[in-house]
């Protein structure tokens, strides 16, 4: 999984990885951080799948990058008074 971001990493990352460590949300386990399979991604996750999705285990693996924008910008919208 590649997500782009437009917001700093800080902001973006730390969130995900939380709300990734739920199990229940992530239907497997736990991230595990640093990537298992790969050096230059954030983390790994695993996920349940149905018996005819997925190998004979049940689950799949998915390493998460992180890449920024390439310039400057925010999704963040300023306040006008």
């Amino acid at each position: 999984m590649v997500g782009v971001l437009l917001d700093p990493e800080a902001d973006v990352v730390p969130p995900i990885r939380e709300a990734l460590e739920d199990a229940a949300l992530s239907g497997g386990d736990p991230i595990a951080r640093p990537s298992n399979m790969f050096r230059a991604a954030d983390f790994d996750t695993e996920h349940e799948r149905d018996p005819s999705l997925a190998p004979t285990h049940g689950t799949i693996r998915v390493s998460h990058f992180f890449l920024a924008f390439g310039y400057p910008t925010s999704t963040l919208k300023l306040k006008t008074t």
